[in-house]
């Protein structure tokens, strides 16, 4: 029977164990975007493709793909104000798994020409930090979700124009990554502490049978 005790507190201990090491986070947020909206400079337009994050991710590897916005410009060409970099930002806030938690991903956008004095014209968003960037949470900042965010050119046009509107836009695709997970939940404290104290139980039963033989 001790034996048997002693075995079950041990497997408890190591399916906790794992049980911590393999948790999945949920996590449920939106996000808003910043970006170049009057003259002087490259004037652009987002439109969110969907306002709200769900997804759960394992630590180790698991990922999620998320068609997050289309960018673009309504100006018809590519003037000498529009060649300057304008700041550009999706400031990601989550409900799960912490209120509150969240970050930002920053950027710049502006216009670019290329070909025979400049025929070829259109407008680009290129990220900071190669379009990688960690959002923090958990105790002491404890989990790591990170988000993966592609340039992208737009409304690329021939003849000393763009090609402006929408449908000539970019996409903005984002991966999240969950890299490491946060501490783990109270429950797998709580199996955890059982198990060590199913353990010493059945060992202080063990000895006190061998002093009493």
């Amino acid at each position: 029977m001790k034996s048997f005790l002693k075995l079950a507190a041990v497997a408890l201990l190591a399916s906790a164990s794992a049980t911590a090491a393999n948790a999945s986070t949920n996590f449920v947020g939106g996000y808003t975007i910043t970006s170049q909206q009057t003259d002087p400079g490259l004037v652009v337009n987002t439109h969110q493709n969907t306002s709200v994050l769900d997804f759960t991710l394992s630590e180790g590897g698991s990922t999620t793909y998320n068609n997050m916005f289309t960018v673009w410009t309504t100006e018809g060409t590519i003037n000498d104000d529009d060649y300057a970099t304008d700041a550009f930002k999706v400031t990601f806030n989550f409900t799960q798994p912490l209120p509150g938690f969240g970050g930002e991903a920053t950027g710049g956008t502006s216009g670019w020409t290329s070909g025979l004095f400049g025929s070829i014209q259109g407008g680009k968003l290129v990220w900071d930090n190669g379009g990688s960037f960690d959002l923090f949470y958990g105790s002491g900042n404890s989990g790591i979700l990170n988000v993966q965010l592609n340039d992208v050119d737009f409304n690329k046009g021939f003849f000393w124009g763009t090609n402006d509107g929408k449908k000539f836009g970019g996409h903005v695709d984002a991966t999240f990554t969950l890299t490491q997970s946060a501490i783990p939940e109270p429950a797998t404290w709580a199996m955890m502490i059982t198990g060590f104290g199913l353990v010493g139980a059945a060992m202080r039963r063990r000895q006190r049978a061998v002093v009493t033989a």
